[in-house]
C-alpha cells in the first residue's frame, strides 16, 4: 500500500541527492487498516504485520509499505455443483480510526497474483476490487472489498471416485449377459454390488454434509445406486422366472411373438438371398409359382404359430437381458456424457460480478 505524506517531503538536492530512505512503522503515520468481518487466530485483525514489513519514504512525501501475513475470510459456499463448485471468499479492509471525510482507500480493479503459487486442490478462477463507502455508528468510513473466486479442480474427484462407480455399474450391467442357468451369475452380481458399496464410501465422505443445499452429486450417488440395486434385483428376478413352467405360467402372446420375430431374424440372416432373387427374377415361373408363395407364406404362418406355442421362458429371458443390457449401457453412457460437458461448461463458466 502506499500513500502520501506532505510533511515528510524534502529536497534532494538538499540532502546529497537521496531519493528514499527506509523507515520504520513507529516513525510515521499508517492508516491504521484491519481486515472487517476476518478470521484470525489472535482476533487483532491488523493487516500489517509488525513482524514482517519493508517501508520506503521518498523525497515527495510517498510513502510505500509491503507487508505479508496470513488472513483468513469467511466464504460464501456453495456446493451445490459439487465437485464443480466455486465459492467467493471476501477481504474486506477498513480504518476505523479515520472518517470519509479524512482518509479514502482507493484500489486497483484487479488483485496481482504475480507472487500467486498454484494449488493442487482449486484454483483461482478470478479476482477483482472495489472502493466502497461503509457507515459505522453514525459515520461513514472508506474501505476496499477484494473478491477472490475460488475454483475446485475436479480431476482428481472425477477420475478416482466417479469413473471407477460408472465402470462398476457397466460391468455390473454385465451380469444380464451372463446365462440365466448359469449358478455363477447371482454370485458375480452380488459381488459386483458389493465393489461398488465399498467404492462408493470414500466419495460419500468427501461430499459436503449439508441439506440445505444438496450436492448434486449426492443425486448422482443415488441415481448410480438404483442402477446398481436394480441389476441386482433384475438377475435375481431372472433367474426366479427361469423355474417357471411355461405349462403352468403362460408365456403373454405379444411377449411370445416379440421373441419368435427376434429368434426369425436371426435365423434369416444366417441363410442366403440368391433363391429369393432368382424366383423374383424368373419370368417363366408364372401363375404356379404365385400360388406355391402363397402356400409356402401359409405354411410360415402355421408354423410361426406353432414356434410361439415353443417358445419357453428361456427364450423370454434370453431376449430381457439383451434389451435390459443394450438400455442400460446406453444411461450410464448418457449420463457419463452429461456429467463431462457439465464440466466442460463449469470450467469456462464466466464468474458474475457483483456490482
Amino acid at each position: 500500500m502506499s500513500w502520501r505524506d506532505e510533511f515528510l517531503v524534502w529536497n534532494q538536492s538538499e540532502h546529497g541527492g537521496i531519493r528514499s530512505i527506509p523507515i520504520t512503522l513507529d516513525k510515521i503515520w499508517e492508516p491504521g487498516l484491519v481486515q472487517k468481518d476476518g478470521i484470525y487466530a489472535d482476533s487483532s485483525g491488523q493487516v500489517i504485520n509488525t513482524d514482517f514489513y519493508r517501508i520506503f519514504l521518498y523525497s515527495d512525501g510517498e510513502v510505500r509499505l509491503n507487508t505479508a501475513g496470513y488472513y483468513g475470510s469467511n466464504c460464501d459456499i456453495n456446493t451445490q455443483n459439487y465437485p464443480f463448485d466455486k465459492h467467493k471468499c471476501n477481504f474486506n479492509f477498513i480504518s476505523f480510526k479515520h472518517p470519509l471525510n479524512e482518509i479514502v482507500l482507493r484500489t486497483a480493479n484487479e488483485i496481482n497474483l504475480d507472487i500467486y503459487t498454484e494449488h493442487g486442490g482449486w484454483d483461482i478462477s478470478d479476482t477483482y476490487a472495489q472502493g466502497l463507502v461503509t457507515e459505522f455508528d453514525g459515520s461513514h468510513l472508506s474501505n476496499v472489498l477484494n473478491t477472490v473466486t475460488l475454483r475446485r479442480k475436479p480431476l482428481f474427484v472425477f477420475v478416482n471416485r466417479y469413473m471407477p462407480l460408472m465402470f462398476i455399474t457397466i460391468l455390473n450391467s454385465v451380469t444380464s449377459l451372463i446365462p440365466q442357468n448359469c449358478g455363477e451369475r447371482i454370485s458375480f452380481a452380488v459381488t459386483v454390488y458389493l465393489a461398488f458399496i465399498f467404492m462408493s464410501v470414500p466419495l460419500v465422505d468427501d461430499l459436503p454434509q449439508n441439506s440445505i443445499t444438496i450436492s448434486l452429486s449426492s443425486f448422482g450417488v443415488l441415481i448410480i445406486s438404483l442402477f446398481n440395486t436394480a441389476n441386482v434385483i433384475w438377475s435375481v428376478a431372472m433367474i426366479r422366472i427361469s423355474a417357471w413352467d411355461p405349462n403352468k405360467i403362460k408365456i403373454p402372446k405379444i411377449l411370445a411373438k416379440i421373441v419368435t420375430s427376434l429368434k426369425a431374424n436371426k435365423d434369416d440372416s444366417s441363410t442366403s438371398t440368391d433363391d429369393v432373387i432368382d424366383i423374383r427374377n424368373d419370368k417363366s415361373v408364372g401363375k404356379e409359382n404365385n400360388q406355391d408363395e402363397d402356400d409356402e407364406i401359409d405354411n410360415a404362418e402355421s408354423q410361426e404359430e406353432e414356434t410361439a406355442d415353443d417358445v419357453t421362458w428361456n427364450d423370454v429371458i434370453r431376449v430381457l437381458d439383451k434389451l435390459y443390457f443394450i438400455s442400460t449401457f446406453l444411461t450410464m453412457m448418457f449420463v457419463m456424457i452429461i456429467i463431462i460437458i457439465f464440466w466442460i461448461v463449469s470450467y469456462f463458466e464466466k464468474p458474475k460480478r457483483e456490482a
